[in-house]
């Protein structure tokens, strides 16, 4: 295991030993152990859409593609899949590829973050004019 970017003291999982698994347009995402030979993938969710370990390619890639491939899917999920963000975060945050992706600040799943979501100036001004 390389030393990544990412400071949490968590331990890291290999990517090469875990499926993505999801339903698109839900929050119904998890890592699943490959090969998934107790069903996991199938129970007590049925995962319609599942990548990574499960690919042979995947397994070819060295460090860097992995990286770029957990990054890829994540966007996809995201925006093709229309999966929660913060689902998808929490599922992929026990990656190796994943975290040493990241900004050594970027939050970990369930911490609060630095800053929060503020009303614009813009958005205040027409909220006063209608009230």
């Amino acid at each position: 295991m390389q030393e990544h970017r990412h400071p949490s003291p968590a331990p890291t999982l290999d990517a090469r030993g875990y499926m993505l698994c999801w339903n698109p347009h839900t929050d119904q995402v998890a890592l699943v152990p490959w090969p998934d030979r107790v069903g996991a993938s199938r129970s007590p969710i049925r995962y319609r859409c599942t990548t990574l370990a499960c690919f042979i390619d995947f397994h070819r890639m060295n460090f860097e593609q992995r990286k770029a491939k957990v990054m890829i899917e994540a966007y996809h999920l995201i925006v093709a899949d229309g999966c929660d963000p913060a689902a998808v975060h929490r599922a992929l945050w026990p990656l190796e590829e994943y975290r040493d992706s990241l900004a050594p600040d970027f939050p970990e799943p369930g911490a609060s973050l630095r800053w929060s979501f503020v009303r614009s100036a813009t958005t205040r001004q027409r909220e006063e004019r209608t009230t």
